[in-house]
């Protein structure tokens, strides 16, 4: 006797936190009006998520930390210098690892970059971004000096950590810093 074992789906839907059944195609459909919509993925699914968007969608960011992996970022002011103190925990060893930090609009980089061991550093549309083509598991620290080329308060953009391995990742929510 033949029986079907069925495959566990790569992902779920929650609307307004209630569970919503999949279609065979695994299609969902969100009523009109204002929702909640979370889609949880499978620990071993790929990332991957095509949408059809009749209407508007809002894309909330993170308010807490997300992912398999640490990361840690704060803008630290000493007088008038300022630095980027960048924390990262792996559980597992990790290849192609990249890190993207928003800064925010009132610092920049000064000087040259200091390339930590192992990694290539750019700086792109205010955007900083660290790779490593291998990363151990384990600790790293990054110190980067910043230079504060307008006073006042501003907001940087979500950070996020991304390898080769979809289940190691990292996102961290968007932070208020004060340049002065």
């Amino acid at each position: 006797m033949y029986t079907r074992q069925r495959s566990r789906p790569a992902f779920s839907v929650l609307v307004d936190g209630q569970p919503v059944r999949l279609a065979a195609d695994r299609r969902f459909t969100v009523p009109a009006g204002a929702h909640s919509a979370v889609i949880r993925f499978a620990p071993d699914a790929k990332r991957v998520a095509r949408l059809r968007i009749d209407g508007t969608l809002r894309v909330a960011p993170p308010a807490s930390p997300l992912g398999s992996a640490r990361l840690e970022r704060r803008f630290v002011a000493r007088g008038e210098l300022h630095a980027l103190d960048l924390k990262l925990a792996l559980k597992q060893r990790a290849r192609d690892v990249t890190i993207r930090i928003p800064l925010p609009a009132g610092l920049t980089v000064a000087g040259k970059l200091a390339v930590p061991t192992g990694a290539v550093m750019a700086l792109t549309d205010g955007e900083l971004y660290l790779h490593y083509s291998e990363l151990r598991a384990g600790p790293v620290r990054v110190q980067v000096p910043l230079l504060a080329i307008s006073k006042g308060s501003y907001e940087a953009a979500p950070a996020q950590l991304i390898t080769r391995d979809p289940t190691v990742f990292a996102l961290v929510p968007a932070v208020r810093v004060d340049v002065r």
